[in-house]
C-alpha cells in the first residue's frame, strides 16, 4: 500500500469506499475475470450507460459493474486484490488526484480479498486498513451497511473514538458504528485480565463495567438459557407464499394480505437469530434460526435480525431493512410504447416524468431563422452531445437521455443565432406502476407442476420467480412456465427496478 494515500471521501455517509494502492497502471483499476447470469457495465456513473459485461473487461474511473439477481461477477482489481460481487450488487469505480482510487459498494453485497497488499476501506464509521492477505465481506442495503472480517484482520481509525482492532470473525455494524456488544464484552475483559508490562495482576481489582459473570473472557462462550416467555414470541407461520434474503428492502404486492414472507437468514447469525417487525408502535418477534416466517398485514414495517448473545439477544441488529406491503392485485397498466413529449427551446425550465419507457423528446427552436442548418447542443453532468439537423427541431429516440437534470440549446450557421439555455429534468414517475403481471391470470392457468408467468414490467428491470430469471423483450414484457412444487401455496414475481427498490408481486394457487 503506497503511504500518504487516504481513502477517497464519497460524500456519502452510507457507501462503502475501498482505497487501493496509489501510482498509475495502464489497462484501468479493474478486470472482469469472471461472469455468471447477467452482468452489466457502465463506462460512467452519471448518467449511467448500461451493457453487457463480458469476461476480460476493462473497468476505468468512473465506471460501474451490476449484478442481476441471480448473477455473480469477480473482479481482479489493480495491486493484486479480488473483488466478488453477489446477486443484485453495483459497484462504483471512483477517484481523483491525490486519493486513492476506490470501488463503492451502492448496494448488495461483495466480498474482498487483500491479496497483494493492504487495502484501505473508507466507511462511514471511519477508515479501516484490511491487512495483506485478510478477506473481507461487505453488506450494504437501506437498513445500513456492515463490515465482517473472515480471514486475517481489520482495523477501523475512529474520529469520535479509540481505533478498533477486528479479528477474523467479528462483525462491524457501520450503520451503529460499533462492534456487536457481546464482542466488545469479550474484549474489555480480555484487557481487563491481562497483565500490563509495568505492574502485576490485581486479583482483587473490580471488573470492568457490562465485563459479564467472572469467568467472562476465559473461553467459555456458551449462551445462557434463553427465557423464552420474557421474549413474547409470534409463533412462525406454517407455510410461506415467498422468501427473501433478510437485510433486503422491498414492496409487496398482495391481493389478499396477510403476506406470508419468509427470511432466509443465512450466514446472518450464527446460531438462533431474532427476527423483530415495528410496524405502528407494535412488536412482531419470530424466533429462528435458518429462516423465520412471519404473517404481515397490510402497512409499513421496519425489522431488524437480532443474533444470540451470552445472554439473550444483542441490542445492535446484525441486519435492518423496510417491508412495505400493500393490498393490490398488480393489474394495474404498464404501457409498452414511449410517450412523446415536446419541448421547445425557449429558456424556460421544464419536468418530464415518464412511468414505463424514457420519452421520445422532440425539441424545438420556436421562430427560428431560416438558415436550412441547425445544431442542437445538450449538456448532461460535463458530458456535451450535439445533434444536427436540417429543421429547427430535433427527434430524439427513447431511451438516449437519461435520467436527471440536462441543459440544451440551438444554434444555426451564423455565432449570432442561437436559443436560450433551456434546462430539462427527467425523472421517473413515483406513482406509477412498477409491473403488470397478467399471468396467471385465473385458477384455470395454475396447473399441479407449473404456472405460466408474464407480464410488463418497467425499462431497466431484472425479473426473477423463485431465482429463475424471466427476461425482458424490446417492448418490456416478460413470459416463461414455472416449475412449482405441490407444497407450494403461492409465488411472488420479483422486480428489481435499477437503483431503485425491489418489488414482489405474490400469486396464490387455487
Amino acid at each position: 500500500m503506497s503511504r500518504g494515500c487516504g481513502p477517497l471521501a464519497l460524500g456519502c455517509a452510507a457507501a462503502l469506499a475501498v482505497g487501493l494502492a496509489c501510482g498509475s497502471e495502464p489497462g484501468g483499476l479493474a478486470e472482469i475475470v469472471e461472469v455468471a447470469g447477467g452482468v452489466d457495465r457502465s463506462p460512467q456513473a452519471r448518467p449511467p450507460s448500461w451493457v453487457g459485461a463480458a469476461q476480460g473487461d476493462r473497468l476505468g474511473i468512473g465506471a460501474g459493474v451490476r449484478t442481476g439477481a441471480a448473477a455473480r461477477a469477480r473482479l481482479r482489481v489493480r495491486g493484486g486484490g479480488i473483488l466478488r460481487m453477489g446477486p443484485d450488487s453495483v459497484v462504483w469505480l471512483g477517484g481523483a488526484p491525490g486519493t486513492a482510487e476506490a470501488l463503492r459498494l451502492e448496494v448488495g453485497d461483495a466480498e474482498i480479498e487483500a491479496a497483494g497488499a493492504d487495502l484501505v476501506v473508507g466507511t462511514e464509521a471511519g477508515p479501516a486498513t484490511v491487512s495483506r492477505g485478510a478477506k473481507v465481506k461487505l453488506r450494504r442495503g437501506d437498513g445500513g451497511s456492515q463490515l465482517v472480517v473472515e480471514v486475517g484482520d481489520a482495523r477501523i481509525e475512529r474520529s469520535d473514538r479509540p481505533p478498533v482492532s477486528l479479528a477474523a470473525g467479528r462483525t462491524y455494524d457501520l450503520a451503529a458504528a460499533g462492534v456487536t456488544p457481546r464482542e466488545e464484552t469479550r474484549a474489555a475483559a480480555k484487557d481487563a485480565a491481562a497483565p500490563t508490562p509495568d505492574a502485576a495482576p490485581t486479583p482483587d481489582a473490580a471488573p470492568p463495567p457490562d465485563a459479564g459473570p467472572p469467568d467472562a473472557g476465559t473461553g467459555s462462550e456458551e449462551p445462557e438459557p434463553l427465557d423464552v416467555a420474557s421474549l413474547r414470541l409470534t409463533p412462525q407461520a406454517d407455510h410461506a407464499d415467498f422468501v427473501i434474503t433478510a437485510g433486503e428492502s422491498a414492496t409487496v404486492h398482495d391481493p389478499d394480505p396477510p403476506s406470508f414472507v419468509r427470511f432466509r437468514l443465512g450466514d446472518t447469525c450464527a446460531g438462533d437469530a431474532l427476527v423483530e417487525l415495528k410496524r405502528s408502535g407494535k412488536k412482531i418477534r419470530v424466533l429462528g434460526k435458518s429462516s423465520a416466517t412471519v404473517a404481515l398485514k397490510a402497512g409499513t414495517y421496519d425489522y431488524a435480525v437480532k443474533c444470540r448473545a451470552r445472554r439473550g439477544f444483542d441490542d445492535r441488529a446484525a441486519v435492518r431493512a423496510k417491508l412495505r406491503v400493500y393490498r393490490d392485485s398488480g393489474r394495474r397498466t404498464v404501457k409498452s410504447a414511449a410517450p412523446k413529449n415536446v419541448i421547445d427551446a425557449d429558456g424556460r425550465s421544464y419536468k418530464v416524468l415518464y412511468q414505463n419507457r424514457r420519452p421520445v423528446l422532440v425539441i424545438r427552436w420556436p421562430d427560428a431563422p431560416a438558415t436550412g442548418a441547425y445544431t442542437l447542443t445538450m449538456q448532461t453532468a460535463g458530458k456535451t452531445r450535439r445533434f444536427e439537423s436540417t429543421r429547427p427541431q430535433v427527434s430524439i429516440p427513447s431511451g438516449t437521455v437519461d435520467e436527471g437534470l440536462h441543459a440544451f440549446w440551438f444554434t444555426a450557421d451564423r455565432p449570432d443565432l442561437r436559443t436560450p439555455e433551456t434546462k430539462l429534468t427527467l425523472e421517473f414517475d413515483n406513482a406509477a406502476p412498477v409491473a403488470q403481471v397478467r399471468e396467471p391470470a385465473s385458477p384455470t392457468a395454475w396447473t399441479s407442476d407449473s404456472v405460466l408467468v408474464a407480464g410488463v414490467a418497467t425499462e431497466g428491470s431484472t425479473v426473477t420467480v423463485g431465482g429463475v430469471g424471466l427476461p425482458l423483450d424490446d417492448d418490456f414484457r416478460f413470459s416463461g412456465r414455472i416449475s412449482v412444487g405441490p407444497d407450494d401455496r403461492a409465488i411472488a414475481v420479483r422486480i428489481a427496478q435499477r437503483g431503485r427498490r425491489v418489488h414482489y408481486f405474490v400469486r396464490r394457487r387455487p
